[in-house]
């Protein structure tokens, strides 16, 4: 078949434009035409043009794209300590959400950091001497900010001991 001189890659075909096969690139843009080549390619001088002005180099704003668009798995271990940090949060806040006990975000926060799962995770990651005040601080600051928002999604959390069971997003608001 690759010896065929008339065969197109499926994607390629004209037929396929009419009809996309749906969302391919990211924010749910879809191929619509056979210019789309070269509208990507008119975006991508532009991006050209903006790093040349600009002086930027090309390496420093391909790792910036990277980590800015990377999936939460990425296994950078900042993010890997951070969702893990997230996760035991989630299930304290869901002890105390089954035994109908209403806490402050800060109270649950000073009992995780408290426990010995979280100084377990905590030695598991390359991290400073272990200070109890800095961490709570920290970890409460960080559930509270609105840029968290994109890790605090169904997907990530599982219920505790049932890693395939997801935590429903109504239920994670609540909690978070």
């Amino acid at each position: 078949m690759l010896s065929d001189k008339n065969w197109v890659p499926p994607l390629l075909k004209t037929s396929n434009f009419a009809n996309p096969p749906g969302p391919l690139l990211h924010r749910d843009l879809t191929i619509s035409s056979l210019n789309y080549t070269d509208e990507c390619m008119k975006d991508i001088d532009e991006i050209i043009k903006y790093l040349k002005k600009n002086e930027i180099d090309p390496k420093i704003a391909l790792n910036v794209l990277k980590r800015e668009f990377a999936p939460v798995k990425s296994g950078h271990k900042k993010t890997a300590w951070k969702m893990i940090k997230f996760q035991l949060y989630i299930w304290e806040r869901l002890i105390d959400y089954n035994n109908n006990k209403e806490r402050k975000r800060i109270e649950v926060v000073e009992r995780l950091v408290y426990s010995i799962k979280y100084k377990k995770a905590y030695d598991m990651f390359p991290n400073p001497p272990f200070n109890a005040p800095k961490e709570i601080k920290n970890l409460a600051q960080l559930i509270a900010e609105p840029r968290q928002d994109k890790y605090f999604i169904s997907k990530n959390f599982s219920e505790p001991g049932r890693p395939t069971k997801k935590l429903p997003q109504e239920l994670l608001n609540k909690l978070r």
